[in-house]
């Protein structure tokens, strides 16, 4: 158990802990996104239509992969969360396996369910599982590295699947060993869950169950928090934690739209190929995205190391305030160049807050309940963000603008719709934040992370 008030280095075995966290992250975001640079192949080969490739990207994905996070919440709560990560990357990796082998629609939508339900695992076992390995001047540092896993798996997602798109039309089909002839989009969801696996058996064999801190109101580790005893919590702090959820829900509507959306708004405005764009936006993702979570987390503890109480929130109200002028810049570029200098920065600042979300309920969730508000707190902006993010964008596109050609007009309108809005609720929820340490000190109370 880390010492709060130690100002002495954090062993190299946490550190690799988090390391591993972190992976586990980048093979989970690979393996949800890679499907996006798939469409076409899937399609010509399963046959089926564009409304049943958005079911396989959002309805069979996110759906389950937020309400079974609730029950995983409080198993997270209670039992060993080095196990549940463990098998929750193996259902994963296999089902993203059995993607690669499904035969029809069904199948594939079946598989798609089976990979959401093993993600569900990841961030509350994760997050549950830091702030008991890192001293709390350090938490939304470690938080970001393991949060900017997500940003490097979407960006070798993009790389990957533009790399795959550009070799079917030299590779046709493959010849496997007991499965014959298999298309090139086959191969790639085969070959992306080896890795899963392996980080599976790798979590089970060197990472340690973290010993669970003491928390507030007297708390023991022992203690189980009840689903009632978590909804009082909330109630009683509802200022904080509905504004937090409020807040990141829309940032996250913002976000999911645009990450489904620009490598489209690429091809249609400037005439890319599908391979051009995984390459080149792909890389931006991968360099810009880590990047930005990093200097958040950094950004969050220096200024709580300067007495800031609401660090986490007011370095995630930076970066969603830095963000705007970008986002309505870039899909209005006269030229592709333009446009990605415009999206580098904006992939920095996009990926910036998220990192504190976790931060911030970590800081605020007893231990006892903190994997149940965290399943909670990604049920609200997943089922929001994935639900409604890339929906919204392709409605005003269709039923607006009425032209696939404006898609950049929806992405502008999303963007001056969401992020003002995310902004406001962030920046009227730092003084409840501040209010809620402050009275928990005065008070003589504990607060969550301390022993």
């Amino acid at each position: 158990m880390p010492d709060e008030t130690s100002s002495s280095p954090v062993g190299w075995h946490v550190w690799y802990i988090i390391a591993v966290l972190a992976l586990a992250n980048v093979l989970s975001s690979v393996d949800r996104f890679l499907l996006n640079l798939l469409v076409e192949p899937i399609k010509a080969d399963l046959s089926i239509s564009d409304t049943q490739i958005a079911t396989l990207q959002g309805v069979a994905f996110v759906l389950f992969y937020a309400t079974l996070g609730l029950p995983i919440g409080r198993l997270v709560d209670n039992t060993s969360r080095r196990s549940i990560l463990a098998a929750g990357i193996a259902v994963w990796s296999v089902m993203t396996a059995m993607c690669g082998l499904a035969r029809g629609y069904l199948g594939l939508f079946l598989c798609r369910v089976g990979v959401g339900a093993g993600e569900a695992t990841l961030y509350p076992s994760c997050y549950s599982m830091i702030p008991d390995l890192i001293p709390r001047h350090m938490i939304a540092r470690a938080t970001s590295i393991f949060v900017m896993g997500s940003f490097i798996g979407a960006g070798l997602a993009l790389i990957a699947g533009g790399t795959v798109i550009g070799l079917i039309g030299k590779a046709g089909v493959l010849h496997l060993p007991f499965l014959g002839d298999t298309a090139a989009w086959r191969v790639t969801f085969l070959l992306v869950a080896v890795p899963g696996l392996l980080v599976s058996l790798l979590i089970m064999l060197t990472v340690r169950e973290p010993a669970r801190r003491a928390a507030q109101d007297g708390e023991t580790v022992a203690s189980k928090a009840t689903l009632t005893e978590v909804f009082r919590f909330i109630l009683a702090n509802r200022r904080v934690l509905l504004g937090i959820f409020a807040g990141f829900s829309a940032l996250t509507l913002f976000g999911y739209g645009m990450q489904a959306w620009t490598p489209t708004f690429l091809i249609r405005t400037y005439g890319w190929s599908t391979s051009q764009v995984g390459l080149i936006y792909g890389t931006i993702m991968l360099v810009f995205g880590p990047a930005g979570a990093l200097a958040a987390g950094a950004c969050a503890d220096f200024l709580a190391a300067r007495g800031y109480k609401d660090a986490s929130l007011r370095t995630a109200l930076i970066g969603c305030i830095c963000m705007i002028p970008f986002a309505v810049a870039a899909p209005l570029a006269p030229t592709p160049a333009i446009a990605l200098c415009l999206l580098a920065p904006l992939s920095f600042f996009a990926s910036s807050p998220y990192p504190l979300a976790g931060t911030a309920i970590q800081m605020i969730a007893p231990n006892r309940m903190r994997g149940q508000l965290t399943a909670m707190f990604l049920f609200v902006i997943n089922l929001v963000g994935l639900g409604f993010g890339p929906l919204l964008i392709g409605v005003l596109t269709d039923y607006v603008f009425a032209n696939e050609s404006q898609l950049h007009y929806s992405l502008v309108g999303v963007a001056i719709a969401t992020l003002p809005l995310a902004a406001a609720l962030l920046a009227t929820t730092l003084r409840p934040l501040r209010t809620f340490f402050t009275t928990m000190s005065a008070s003589g109370t504990p607060t969550p992370l301390t022993t």
